[in-house]
């Protein structure tokens, strides 16, 4: 190999190897996207399994189910039934829920229970109003004691987010509690959606659908960006080797005038085989 060669391999080894280390770097970062996905498709699986397991039961006292304001995940879309009343003047709207496309609000009403303690309840969806921020009728609350029927969800959190009076950020409980005009026993870890009463009112909100049973493509996309990964070392040695085979045609004209023929051989048998 004489001196301009071996400098010239010295200098490609040198590229190779950052261009080898950069095809490292980002196939680990590819493989770290591709777990971020999987963990998230496990996280979406478990919301699954947890829907099929308890949305359909029967629905206990939520005194016997849920003794303590204490949310568990186990708890989750569990049906619960509660003797009570709704405190009338505590209707609240939840800003910003979309439903099916539309804007809309969420109507929150507080619920106390024979046993005095007071749940936030999801009477369902309202779209906003024609012509103003605010549903054109927001439902009457039924007056007197009924048998609440409804599904347990944890609270969310109030993303430190204000609304205007009667208005709520999120369905939170404790900032439903806030704005009750009495202290009271608030079950603040997590609130109740409705899906039946006993008594019937006029009226009714929109009862939110089941939750899709659908993980989404987060498995596709752990797939893919495995994929990205091996493609980079694919690119990585198809550039190494064209390089080489360009150099070589460089120095060594045998070689050139042998591989110019070939792909004339090539080209010929594929004209010949139209």
């Amino acid at each position: 190999m004489n001196t301009s060669n071996q400098a010239w391999l010295k200098s490609a080894i040198r590229r190779w190897v950052v261009w080898l280390l950069l095809a490292t770097l980002f196939a680990i970062a590819c493989v770290m996207l591709s777990n971020w996905q999987l963990s998230r498709r496990d996280e979406a699986v478990a919301r699954i399994n947890l829907v099929i397991a308890n949305y359909d039961l029967n629905p206990v006292s939520i005194e016997e189910f849920a003794r303590e304001d204490k949310f568990t995940t186990d708890m989750e879309w569990r049906p619960v039934e509660l003797v009570g009343r709704y405190l009338t003047d505590a209707s609240f709207l939840v800003r910003n829920r979309p439903y099916a496309g539309a804007p809309g609000f969420i109507q929150l009403a507080a619920f106390e229970s024979s046993s005095g303690t007071i749940y936030a309840v999801d009477r369902g969806w309202l779209p906003t109003g024609s012509s103003q921020d605010s549903p054109d009728l927001i439902p009457q609350l039924p007056s007197g004691e009924l048998t609440l029927t409804a599904r347990i969800r944890p609270t969310e959190p109030t993303f430190n987010r204000a609304a205007p009076a009667g208005q709520l950020a999120t369905i939170n409980s404790a900032a439903m509690a806030q704005q009750l005009d009495e202290p009271a026993a608030v079950a603040e870890t997590f609130y109740l959606r409705m899906f039946r009463e006993s008594v019937p009112s006029e009226n009714y909100p929109t009862l939110m659908a089941k939750p899709k049973l659908d993980e989404g493509n987060h498995l596709s996309y752990a797939i893919q960006w495995v994929v990205f990964g091996a493609m980079a070392f694919a690119a990585l040695f198809w550039a190494i080797r064209q390089e080489r085979f360009a150099m070589r045609a460089l120095t060594d004209p045998s070689f050139a005038r042998k591989s110019r023929r070939q792909v004339g051989d090539e080209d010929k048998a594929f004209e010949d085989s139209l």
